[in-house]
């Protein structure tokens, strides 16, 4: 059992390591364009609106297809771009709805000191917009991190990929489910944990 575990560990090491980057370098590039796209829907650009509800509809799997086999760029990199568009669809739509929360009066009350309408935007409004859909936002983080079980379809050598290889090697089919399942609950529980803590903070800090 011993030499199974450790077996699984040293097969699953790298890829896990590659997952981990692909999740990272993902969550940084969705976080600025999420961010860019919620600022256009707050503008009302009738474009952003148009690639928003493209990228929803769109399954990530034809992303995938289309980024690796028609633009023919480096498998990593077509796996960053393919989450990025579809993970950051989703959390425009998300903090859009957040920033239609906000209060005008708070927005009126920045206008009156002499703030500007995009100084007011990125100081009052976006900010408590954030701490609005906080939660939901980190729910689409660990979104990031599953779907990207879905590029080793493209030739990418992540989890998924890993414990195939080492299912069809070693046969193993149930070790290499569970020891999927622990490597992802490794990299998202934390993420959960910490909408959980953000929601709990949140409330206590709400009046009765």
């Amino acid at each position: 059992m011993t030499e199974t575990i450790i077996d699984i560990a040293v097969q699953l090491a790298p890829a896990f390591g590659t997952t981990l980057w692909l999740s990272l370098v993902s969550l940084v590039f969705a976080i600025v364009l999420s961010l860019c796209l919620a600022t256009g829907l707050a503008a009302r650009w009738r474009a952003v609106a148009w690639m928003i509800d493209v990228c929803i509809n769109v399954p990530m799997v034809i992303k995938l297809f289309v980024c690796f086999y028609l633009i023919r760029i480096d498998a990593n990199w077509c796996a960053v771009i393919a989450i990025v568009l579809h993970q950051s669809a989703f959390a425009a739509s998300i903090l859009y709805g957040g920033l239609k929360e906000v209060p005008h009066e708070l927005e009126d009350a920045a206008l009156t000191t002499g703030l500007s309408r995009t100084h007011t935007f990125f100081l009052i409004r976006l900010p408590v917009a954030l701490r609005l859909v906080s939660p939901a936002l980190v729910l689409q983080a660990v979104e990031i991190i599953k779907n990207s079980s879905t590029v080793s379809l493209i030739g990418v050598f992540d989890l998924t990929a890993s414990v195939e290889a080492f299912q069809n090697r070693t046969f193993a089919y149930t070790h290499g489910f569970v020891a999927a399942a622990v490597a992802y609950a490794i990299l998202t529980l934390p993420l959960m944990s910490l909408g959980w803590f953000w929601e709990r903070g949140k409330l206590r800090g709400s009046p009765r």
